[in-house]
């Protein structure tokens, strides 16, 4: 697996790679992410290379968006005091003979819009988060780059050991210059254009 980000200043930056190998047989990349990790990289890895007032595109992945523990909210699985403890550390008024549904009611009314860990860490380094929506990784460029890099290491794999397809990773990544990530996220703005106006 590989993570990487780049710009249409400077293509992929460097140093911000990373590749691991998959320890299950699923096809999902996302089941070998998890929150922690992908903090850990995003915070002491990316971010103090990103140029100033970035934009970074990202999806929904759940490890990307990881809610704040303040912004989460009792919902239908949580008991009745676990929502009259929210209730009453959000300064919500509420009677005590209230029904579960009519405490959730209430939460609903009063919840805080979500915060994500995430978008607060990069917020607090000059930097922002835009997600694109739910199935439309054609409007990441990470996802043209992604699929440039498999490609390539497809078509020159000959020997199928680990450490051919790395070095075969690490040649493409060098293709992926400014000028081809502008090419990407000229491509992705044109995606986006035309889904306006379908």
């Amino acid at each position: 697996m590989i993570l990487d980000v780049g710009s249409s200043q400077q293509g992929l930056i460097s140093g911000c790679g990373l590749i691991f190998e998959s320890k299950t047989n699923s096809s999902d990349y996302h089941d070998e992410m998890n929150k922690e990790h992908f903090t850990e990289k995003f915070r002491d890895t990316l971010i103090p290379k990103l140029p100033p007032r970035s934009v970074v595109v990202m999806d929904n992945a759940s490890y990307h968006s990881h809610l704040d523990p303040d912004s989460k909210v009792p919902n239908t699985q949580s008991n009745k005091s676990e929502i009259s403890a929210w209730l009453v550390k959000s300064n919500v008024q509420y009677d005590k003979k209230m029904k579960k549904a009519e405490l959730l009611d209430l939460v609903k009314q009063h919840k805080p819009l979500p915060r994500y860990i995430i978008d607060e860490l990069a917020s607090a380094n000059g930097h922002e988060i835009l997600r694109t929506p739910p199935y439309h990784c054609e409007l990441n460029p990470i996802e043209m780059v992604w699929s440039y890099l498999k490609g390539y290491v497809a078509r020159h794999n000959s020997s199928c050991m680990k450490k051919d397809i790395i070095k075969l990773f690490e040649e493409a990544k060098s293709h992926i210059d400014a000028e081809r990530w502008a090419k990407f996220e000229t491509r992705v703005e044109r995606e986006f254009e035309e889904a306006q106006e379908n």
